[in-house]
């Protein structure tokens, strides 16, 4: 009467699925709508999961790794007592070994084990090393217990059984197992797989206490060495050096320390003296030596490294080349052209460069030498600073090509460059007469002074050609109005005298040196002699030879430069205006009275 019925449901023997079963209602008549309603089913083992501890407990030769299996039902609930059975497979083995500095294993292969099949006989074509036997043994993977059974430790409701894996220490790292647990109820299997690499107590591989792959081959795959040189060319110099580095590895690329690598040289230079020199590699695998540089032989020098792979058992080596070469110099003069006047100075400078045509920063001595030409310079030998030596050089006196050599001492290397000296243009010119006024006696003389400079002020060189002219009056040196004269030093400066006219009149005299042109003016003064003076004399005036000098007379009338004498007609002097030179030698500088 109240719409309601009931029915009874009874569970099986088997755990249902996570989502439970399904029942539903449904009226035989009428239009109600069907329903469901889900019933999960637990108690019987669904799922096994197995478990391994992350510390493993050492004996002497074996590893205890512990391990557990867990069993639950479709709504994760444990399932005491169920028989769990266990097995173990080794999978896969690897071959390799253990490096030094640091401790570390080096895995070469990973490699399926021969027995596909797992039925422990070796059937044909199971044999991949050729051994004569499966590789690796179904031992290696260590034992277990054939079977546990959940809730026999702890609570009698748990669903958790524990057991220990053991497995010899020379399979820790090289042996890949399978741990396999399995649960049977009422006919179904339930099982788990749990794979792993058996693991090695760190404390013990840190210290490198384990052994090598009990898989390798007979014979491993050597190392190799790569060698380096830094630099790769050096200067001869005798100083230079090259830091020589060499890389052990293994046949996996991986670094091999703590093994000693020789080094040999075949050429000139040395460690630094010596042809050989060991060395141990690092925790990177470098060994390292250096080589240092001979004098002044040029060419390639190669060093070989050598030694024994610890792992292969196998000598390994390589070799490296270095180039020796005596580098180059450039130089250079500023300026390149100077005044032969030997005071004018450029500076000389010598840049090193090395064999890569770098300049080289190192400290070098420079041998300066003047090849040909004149001049000086500052220095010789010069250590060179940032790379370059210089010297200053003084140009001489005589124009032409000089050429200046730099020897790089400690190679050998040599570079020339040139400067040129020149007779030095004219630039300016400046013409001084002094006095400016004399007497217009035909005697008299004024000193004209020229001063020839070059267009930067310097005095003009030596043998600069200079032209002297003028309109009235007459040079001594030539007794003409032209002379020509040159430089007789580096001073620039030229001095002639002009004597003037008997009649009164300016002279412009005019000084031409390399088409530059000057001139000054000196003025005659006076009328000179006059012809109707009674008694017939000269005016008073100093006496003077050719050449200007104050003439010196003797007593019988002769007279000439001081020791030198010469006759002279018709003159009588007068005694009130000598003054006495020497014995018998008198100079005048009052009236010279004509016969």
């Amino acid at each position: 009467d109240l719409g309601v019925a009931e029915t009874q449901f009874y569970s099986g023997y088997l755990s249902s699925k996570s989502s439970g079963v399904t029942i539903q209602a449904a009226a035989l008549a009428g239009t109600a709508t069907p329903a469901t309603v889900s019933v999960i089913i637990g108690g019987t083992a669904t799922s096994i999961i197995i478990g391994a501890s992350t510390l493993v407990s050492p004996t002497d030769t074996t590893y205890t790794l512990p391990m557990s299996v867990q069993v639950v039902d479709s709504k994760g609930n444990p399932v005491p007592n169920t028989k769990v059975t266990l097995g173990i497979w080794p999978t896969r083995y690897a071959t390799g070994y253990w490096t030094t500095t640091p401790c570390k294993a080096v895995i070469l292969s990973e490699v399926n084990n021969e027995d596909a099949d797992r039925d422990t006989i070796l059937d044909t074509g199971e044999d991949g090393n050729a051994d004569g036997t499966l590789t690796p043994p179904s031992s290696a993977a260590g034992e277990v217990p054939s079977f546990v059974q959940t809730g026999a430790t702890g609570s009698d409701s748990s669903g958790t059984a524990n057991f220990d894996l053991v497995y010899l220490k020379s399979s820790a790292v090289w042996i890949e197992a399978e741990v396999t647990a399995t649960a049977v109820v009422l006919g179904t299997e339930t099982k788990s797989v749990y794979t792993f690499w058996l693991p090695a107590l760190k404390s013990e591989a840190d210290a490198c206490l384990l052994p090598d792959s009990p898989y390798n081959p007979r014979t491993l795959p050597g190392g190799k060495i790569v060698m380096n040189a830094e630099p790769n060319q050096l200067l001869c110099n005798g100083t230079s050096k090259s830091t020589v580095s060499a890389r052990l590895t293994d046949y996996n690329g991986s670094p091999v320390s703590n093994v000693l690598l020789t080094f040999t040289l075949s050429g000139s230079g040395g460690f630094p003296y010596a042809n050989t020199i060991s060395s141990l590699t690092n925790s990177d695998g470098i060994a390292v030596a250096e080589y240092q540089a001979p004098l002044k032989t040029s060419g390639t020098v190669t060093i070989k490294a050598s030694g024994t792979d610890p792992y292969s058992n196998q000598i390994v080596e390589q070799t490296t080349t270095i180039r020796l070469g005596t580098g180059s110099l450039q130089m250079q003069a500023s300026p390149s052209e100077l005044p032969a006047n030997g005071v004018a100075g450029s500076t000389i400078s010598a840049t090193v460069l090395d064999t890569f045509g770098n300049i080289f920063t190192g400290a070098e001595p420079v041998l300066f030498s003047i090849e040909s030409g004149g001049g000086s310079l500052s220095g010789r030998t010069i250590n060179t600073g940032s790379g370059s030596a210089s010297v200053v050089y003084t140009a001489g006196k005589t124009s032409g090509t000089v050429t200046i050599r730099a020897e790089l001492v400690n190679t050998g290397a040599t570079a020339t460059t040139t400067i040129t000296l020149t007779t030095s243009s004219v630039g300016f010119i400046t013409l001084a007469a002094n006095p400016t006024s004399i007497k217009a006696d035909g005697a008299t003389s004024s000193q004209i002074k020229a001063t020839i400079t070059d267009s930067s002020g310097q005095p003009v060189t030596s043998g600069t050609p200079v032209r002297f002219t003028t309109d009235f009056g007459k040079f001594n040196s030539s007794n003409s109005t032209v002379v020509d004269l040159t430089t007789s030093d580096n001073t620039g400066v030229v001095v002639v005298s002009l004597i003037s006219e008997t009649s009164a009149e300016t002279a412009t005299v005019t000084c031409t040196a390399g088409g530059i042109t000057q001139s000054t003016t000196v003025t005659f003064t006076g009328s000179g002699t006059d012809p109707n003076a009674k008694p017939a004399y000269l005016q008073p005036a100093p006496t003077r030879d050719s050449s200007g000098n104050i003439a010196c007379y003797n007593s019988s009338g002769q007279s000439g430069a001081c020791g030198t004498t010469y006759p002279i007609a018709n003159l009588s002097v007068s005694q009130n205006h000598q003054c006495q030179r020497n014995a018998g030698q008198y100079c005048f500088e009052g009236c010279v009275y004509a016969v």
